[in-house]
């Protein structure tokens, strides 16, 4: 299983309650329709003066499935998305980042 993180930070001035609504009711429904994709975590920072606001975890067959599925007109709507105007993108001052895992699930 190929694991992507999406880890990120509203931008200055932009409310959660704007954001969570453009990314609950629009943002999420389209990476659901990525072709390949497998799982989809979502998940709001908790605690004080959490380093992120937003974690989501995208679940592939392997790296090429994750690949073609965004590579595929749903996945790039999903990337292209206007609505992460609400979230940031400037790794220089508000951090957003992605990072991968190949994963291996323990069985309890």
């Amino acid at each position: 299983m190929f694991k992507q993180v999406y880890l990120w930070n509203l931008r200055p001035g932009v409310s959660p309650e704007e954001a969570e609504k453009q990314y609950l009711e629009v943002h999420v429904p389209m990476a659901k329709k990525i072709p390949g994709l497998r799982k989809y975590n979502i998940a709001k920072a908790r605690g004080e003066a959490p380093p992120y606001y937003r974690m989501a975890e995208l679940y592939f067959d392997s790296e090429d499935a994750r690949n073609a599925g965004l590579a595929s007109p749903e996945g790039k709507a999903a990337a292209e998305d206007t609505g992460f105007r609400f979230f940031t993108t400037d790794k220089q001052v508000y951090l957003m980042n992605t990072i991968f895992f190949e994963e291996e699930e323990v069985k309890l």
